[in-house]
Formats: C-alpha cells, sequence, structure tokens
C-alpha cells in the first residue's frame, strides 16, 4: 500500500500566500508511485479543508499516514501545529513543538546561540507593554546606525526594515506593535556575505548532516525582505 501523505498550508498568519506555495511545491514533487496525497488547506480563519470540505483537524488526520507542514509562520512554525500533531499521535517532517517555538522566537533562539559560544549582533528589546520611547532612544545611543528592527515572532522578513535615526525607527516600532507584533528586536546592522545551511538530524548515518552552504545574493541595495526573498529576484549560489 502507499503511504497517505497529508500536507498542511495555508493557516492564519501573515504567510499564507507564501504557504501556498510551499504547500503546492510539496504536493507537485511527491512520487505518485510512492504515494497518495491529501492536499489539507486550512484558511485565514483557522478552519481546516480536506478536498474542499470543512472538516476538523481529527477527520482530516485520520485519513493520512503522515504529515508534511507547509505551514509558515504563527501556528506552522511556532510550534502549535507540532504540538497538535503529536497529542494526536501523527508522525510529521521537521522540528519538534520544542524546537520550533525556541526556533521561531528570535529572542529565545538569539541567547540561545549566544549561550553556545555564538556570536550574534547585539540588540535592544521592547515588550509591547514595555517602555516603548525609552527602548528606542537606547537603540539610537548604543548602535551605529542603521539599525534592523524586527518583529519577534514573525516569519519570512515579514515586518523587518533598516532604518537610520530615531524619528524613523520609532515609526518602525510603532507600526510593528499596531499590527499586532508582541515585542520587537532592535538590532544592530552587521555587513557582510549571508549564507544559509540546512542540517538533517539522522542523514546519510550521521547524526546531524550539514547541506552545501548556500550564498544569498539579494537585489542590489537591498536587504533579504520578504519581497526579494519571494520575487525570483534573489541569487542563491550552491555551493
Amino acid at each position: 500500500m502507499h503511504t497517505v501523505v497529508g500536507v498542511l498550508r495555508g493557516g492564519q498568519s501573515r504567510e499564507h500566500d507564501v504557504s501556498l506555495k510551499t504547500g503546492h511545491a510539496i504536493l507537485s514533487n511527491l512520487s505518485e508511485n510512492d504515494f497518495h496525497t491529501r492536499d489539507i488547506y486550512i484558511d485565514k480563519q483557522g478552519t481546516w479543508h480536506d478536498r474542499g470540505r470543512v472538516t476538523t483537524p481529527v477527520r482530516a488526520l485520520q485519513q493520512v499516514d503522515v504529515v508534511l507542514i507547509g505551514l509558515h509562520g504563527e501556528y506552522g512554525e511556532d510550534g502549535e501545529v507540532q504540538r497538535l500533531l503529536t497529542k494526536l499521535g501523527m508522525p510529521y517532517a521537521g522540528s519538534d513543538e520544542h524546537g520550533s517555538f525556541m526556533a521561531m522566537h528570535k529572542l529565545i533562539s538569539k541567547e540561545k546561540v549566544r549561550d553556545l559560544g555564538v556570536l550574534v549582533p547585539e540588540y535592544e528589546f521592547i515588550q509591547a507593554n514595555g517602555d516603548i520611547d525609552a527602548g528606542c532612544v537606547e537603540a539610537v545611543r548604543r548602535f551605529h546606525q542603521p539599525v534592523v528592527i524586527k518583529p519577534v515572532r514573525w516569519g519570512s522578513s515579514v515586518g523587518v526594515s533598516v532604518v537610520s535615526g530615531y524619528a524613523p525607527l520609532r515609526q518602525a516600532v510603532d507600526t510593528l506593535f499596531a499590527d499586532g507584533a508582541d515585542g520587537v528586536l532592535i538590532e544592530e546592522f552587521v555587513r557582510g556575505t549571508e549564507v544559509t545551511v540546512g542540517v538533517v538530524e539522522g542523514l546519510r548515518g550521521q547524526n546531524l548532516y550539514g547541506l552545501p552552504p548556500v550564498e544569498i545574493l539579494p537585489p542590489e541595495s537591498n536587504f533579504f525582505s520578504k519581497e526579494a526573498k519571494y520575487s525570483g529576484a534573489t541569487r542563491e549560489i550552491c555551493p
């Protein structure tokens, strides 16, 4: 019998449309000779759909053997859907709920790798209920300009900006809080070559198998923004 693979895509995050493309890519590349696929769509309100019909997570997952997560951002990458799949005893690919939560939370992941001896950019963290003005003033005082503004828990560079000076910095921070961010990181801007390396656990007889490094070259004068990631204009050089 063929393995039935459920592909989750869509979701409630700001990366809904990107997730649809990711899910489509997964579905398009699963071999029909080896797998049966189920396209499980989660709409922007969080309702699950199986083959175009509204359903519940339990009913949708009863029809599959394993799940591939094509969801992005909140719910999909922050450990929430992983927690649900674990609770239901459903095998899935990717990091578990704890690892997903830590990796998606930029402050927690930054402090974790710093504790392991990895150099990270200096930063100022501001919470929505904190002293926003004092945090912005401190960041301007401490860091050379420009600085990088990031929502602490969103993905795909959504909401990320590079700004100089107090007024643009404060405006960027205020905009993120108005859009629902619960925390904002202000980081020193580090110039250099951008590289990404994927690591797979238990591949080819190794505990941690590093994939070839990929150099990322966004369009000239642009950082690796959401637009640069998904417009097709960025060059990726491997190896």
